[in-house]
């Protein structure tokens, strides 16, 4: 008999078998997880020659147990996948240059680089996702949380980096992920060092000249200060 336990919270799986030896009266257990790693991808793996070494005198043995073996591997494959799948939220409709910005940005992070894309304001879709952005009216670095609609929000560049940076104008989801990791984003891409003078006057002069733009225009600041001739 074969048996999946799915151990909720920790997202371990547990996958056991037993079957009978060469002695009636005696018991062989299987882990599948040790199975699994060495079958990282079940249908590439050759199955028939690693069981005929587990059973090298029972080769219809070992063909009965093929046949129990590769659909469950297959299906913990699949399991495993899904349970790992990170997704990043944010809202559906129509489409603003913040959120793809800010989506863009979290992609090129190894963490997020195999992320789906959830697109809804069902909040408890979005409370399943391991980051949010422009959507659920919560600002919250330590939740991945991205969010500048609420009428709370006011954070600026400057407020928010402790007048390290002195920028004014209020950010937007974009400009809430180029915060918090607009350093990694530009060393993936530059192959610049982080925490060099170098990389940190990159950060301040892409902010300046392109992402304080997407700020204001989000957040509806004109772009000029007088009226247009």
């Amino acid at each position: 008999a074969t048996s999946v336990r799915l151990h909720r919270g920790t997202r371990r799986l547990s996958w056991c078998t037993r079957t009978r030896a060469s002695s009636p009266g005696s018991w062989c257990s299987l882990n599948f997880e040790l199975l699994g790693k060495l079958c990282r991808r079940a249908v590439d793996c050759p199955l028939e020659s690693m069981l005929a070494a587990i059973f090298p005198s029972q080769c219809s043995r070992a063909k009965q147990l093929l046949a129990v073996l590769k659909p469950r591997l297959l299906q913990m494959s699949t399991i495993k996948k899904h349970c790992a799948e990170k997704t990043i939220g944010t809202h559906d409709g129509t489409f603003h240059c913040d959120e793809v910005l800010a989506c863009y940005m979290l992609k090129k992070l190894p963490e997020f680089s195999d992320a789906r894309i959830v697109r809804t304001r069902n909040e408890s879709i979005l409370e399943t996702c391991d980051v949010v952005v422009d959507v659920g009216g919560v600002y919250d670095s330590s939740k991945h949380r991205y969010d500048h609609h609420q009428r709370s929000f006011t954070g600026t560049m400057s407020s928010l980096s402790e007048g390290k940076k002195r920028r004014a104008t209020k950010l937007s989801s974009a400009g809430l992920v180029y915060l918090h990791f607009g350093h990694r984003v530009l060393s993936k891409i530059s192959d610049i060092a982080t925490e060099t003078p170098v990389l940190e006057d990159l950060y301040d002069y892409v902010y300046a000249e392109f992402m304080e733009e997407i700020d204001a225009v989000d957040n509806g600041i004109s772009d000029r200060d007088g009226e247009p001739r």
